[in-house]
């Protein structure tokens, strides 16, 4: 099993994710409600981003494989 190539890109995407999450949920205890939920709606985002790179690093086929 060949380890992926962009590991590094999806292991910062995660760490990103992680933090403006956490942010989201700081931001719940002192703001007001639009600011939570715009957030929220940030935090969302980038975890949906991370998810979707991580599936189409999955889905690319190995270039090393290729005959030519």
């Amino acid at each position: 099993m060949e380890k992926p190539r962009f590991s590094w890109l999806v292991y910062a995407g995660v760490a990103l994710a992680l933090a403006g999450w956490s942010c989201a949920v700081g931001v719940w205890t002192v703001a007001t409600w639009w600011e939570t939920c715009t957030a929220i709606v940030i935090a969302v985002l980038i975890i949906t981003l991370v998810f979707a790179a991580v599936r189409s690093f999955r889905t690319v086929p190995s270039r090393t494989h290729q005959k030519s």
